[in-house]
Formats: C-alpha cells, sequence, structure tokens
C-alpha cells in the first residue's frame, strides 16, 4: 500500500525558471540530478527519524526518481520491496505497515486475542524529514541550476 507526502519548496519555481535558456533534454538532466540529490537528503533524515523495532522499515527505505515525457520529474521515497522478513510466525513488509507508522491507526472494532484493535499513535517519520530538508534542498537545487548555467 502506498501513502503520499507532498510537499512545494518554496522559490524553487523561481530556480526552474533560470533554466529556460537551456535545450529540454539538459534542462530535464539537471532537474532530474537535483531531484535525485533532494529526495537522496530527505530519505536519510526519514531513515534517521524512523522509530525501529524491527529495523525493517528503516532498511526499506530507498529513494527513486521519475521523469515524465512532459518533462515532470517526481521524487520518490518509499518502502522499496524485498524486505518482507519472517518474525516469529508472522511476516512483516515495510510496504505494507510503512502508512501505519506514519499516519497512526484509528482504533476500530476488529476482534484481536486482546480483545478490540485500539489503534496505533502515529510515529511520523517522513513528515518531519521534510520539513527539515528544505533549506537544504533549495540549496542543492541552486547549486545545480548554477553549476548548469556556467558550464552552458
Amino acid at each position: 500500500m502506498s501513502f503520499r507526502v507532498e510537499f512545494k519548496v518554496p522559490g524553487l519555481a523561481k530556480e526552474v525558471a533560470r533554466l529556460r535558456n537551456l535545450k529540454a533534454a539538459l534542462r530535464r538532466r539537471v532537474i532530474r540530478s537535483a531531484v535525485r540529490k533532494s529526495v537522496s537528503v530527505v530519505n536519510k533524515l526519514a531513515k534517521a527519524g524512523v522509530k525501529v523495532r524491527y529495523g525493517l522499515l528503516r532498511r526499506a527505505l530507498g529513494v527513486r526518481v521519475k521523469v515524465y515525457p512532459s518533462g515532470v520529474v517526481i521524487g520518490v521515497v518509499n518502502a522499496r520491496p524485498g524486505h518482507r522478513q519472517q518474525i516469529g510466525k508472522r511476516t512483516h513488509d515495510p510496504r505494507f505497515y510503512a502508512h501505519l507508522v506514519e499516519r497512526g491507526a484509528k482504533p476500530h472494532g476488529y476482534k484481536t486475542r486482546r480483545g478490540t484493535h485500539r489503534g496505533a499513535k502515529a510515529q511520523p517519520f517522513l513528515a518531519p524529514a521534510i520539513a527539515a530538508g528544505t533549506p537544504r534542498i533549495q540549496q542543492i537545487f541552486t547549486d545545480e541550476i548554477n553549476a548548469a548555467l556556467s558550464k552552458s
């Protein structure tokens, strides 16, 4: 299951607008590089902030960058596949519980061996990582764009 924590970094539109004079392929490469570096910063901060029970979620967090034909570049921090592990009698896969750690779960009437499900308190790791990494993200974009403009 996937979930989204979307954000916009103020001031990036002006920085990206400085690339209008470059060729489309070069512009896309510069933006993709800046997004990859920025998302890596968020990933490191998220890994540092995630609460550890078994360590699976921390190990599973990874970065992916997608460039669409329209030129839109998306950076993703998510729990990657392949980190499923058997612990006791249960199989744990961070892809299926990362959203519950980030946002928590409301109490509901599902019956368990201990009674009804009490819910789970949210332990956000991604939203604080984004908030803490915003100044560094702005700096990365500025540096990447300045480097590209100085080369061209």
